[in-house]
């Protein structure tokens, strides 16, 4: 087997006789120690110190379930630099390395995630907060319930891109040549960076950036195509769109209120209760329910974000609200 056919392949780039030939090589049980050498040597390349240990046995016993390979491997230590390949079935945080695309290209499943876009995918779970070093050493720390996902090779000559879902503080490093990088949400929004620290938030069809310092452009998505230069935001701005009314709206905020989360603080300045509520989702994976008639009251306040029966005292209290909690929800009312 050419090595620069198995390249093509993990990259997505070859013709179909290509992919049938590697994908009759990879199942052939005859191959596996040499795949799995191509793997080891492959995994080296990479820049693999920043990522979560994990033994690699598991992984090649989960192929072996769908390829039927077996072959007396003698596998690595898990925590040795080699054991770090990790699979998107065995941990909530999925660190989808480029080297698992040329596995399960052919196996089903996994081609949509790994053979088409050769990701590295991380996901938080409710109360979750994760800090994220991307292979230009810029930082993204990831709120709950939230994804982030970007190619698994950069190099100098192409834009940087990642993809959101949920809440991320992003502190961007520049490059010498202001080499793009580019923040796209799941619903509207892309936002070009030079280098800064910034804000993302999109939930429900409403997505929000806060800009601490730097400089950043947003593009909406349908003006893409139109080549417009985009809304340039200044540090200390918040621009918000909401699909339902599909206006942007800018205005002066203070950027702390916006991404204190992630020094586990919650702080509220003047901010209605409905905004309130969906910062409780998000970060304590509840569901809220709040009476139409009180999500325009305003909270103003500071506090731990380990402390939800203290907020919940201060939204009572303040309102004259009736506040019943329950295992994984709250109701919030007026008090009869």
């Amino acid at each position: 087997m050419d090595k620069k056919l198995l390249e093509k392949y993990r990259r997505g780039t070859c013709s179909e006789d290509e992919q049938q030939y590697v994908r009759h090589w990879i199942e052939d049980p005859a191959n596996a120690s040499l795949l799995y050498q191509w793997m080891q040597e492959q995994w080296y390349e990479m820049d693999i110190m920043n990522r979560p240990a994990i033994d690699l046995k598991p992984v090649w016993e989960k192929i072996d379930d769908h390829t039927k390979v077996s072959a007396d491997i003698d596998f690595p230590e898990s925590g040795s630099k080699v054991a770090q390949l990790t699979a998107f079935w065995k941990t909530r945080i999925r660190v989808a390395a480029t080297i698992i695309a040329v596995l399960l290209g052919g196996i089903g499943g996994g081609w949509y995630f790994f053979g088409q876009h050769n990701d590295i995918i991380y996901q938080t779970s409710y109360g979750e907060v994760k800090r994220i070093v991307l292979p230009d050493s810029s930082v993204v720390v990831l709120n709950g319930n939230s994804t982030l996902h970007y190619p698994a090779l950069w190099d100098n000559t192409h834009k940087r891109e990642v993809w959101l879902e949920g809440e991320g503080f992003f502190s961007v490093r520049h490059k010498p040549d202001d080499q793009k990088f580019l923040v796209h949400t799941t619903d509207n929004f892309t936002i070009e960076v030079v280098g800064t620290q910034f804000s993302v938030f999109e939930q429900r069809g409403q997505t929000r950036v806060v800009l601490n310092n730097g400089k950043i452009k947003v593009h909406l998505k349908a003006d893409i195509n139109k080549k417009t230069s985009g809304l340039e935001i200044k540090p200390g701005e918040l621009v918000e769109y909401n699909d339902r009314d599909q206006q942007l709206i800018r205005r002066k905020v203070n950027p702390e209120i916006y991404s204190s989360w992630k020094d586990n603080q919650l702080i509220f300045e003047d901010t209605p209760l409905s905004e309130v509520a969906l910062r409780l989702e998000r970060c304590y994976g509840l569901s809220v329910q709040l009476d139409e008639t009180i999500k325009d009251k305003r909270l103003t306040g500071r506090m731990d974000i380990q402390n939800l029966d203290v907020l919940l005292e201060a939204m009572s209290s303040s309102f004259n609200l009736k506040v019943i909690q329950k295992k994984d929800s709250i109701i919030i009312h007026p008090n009869p």
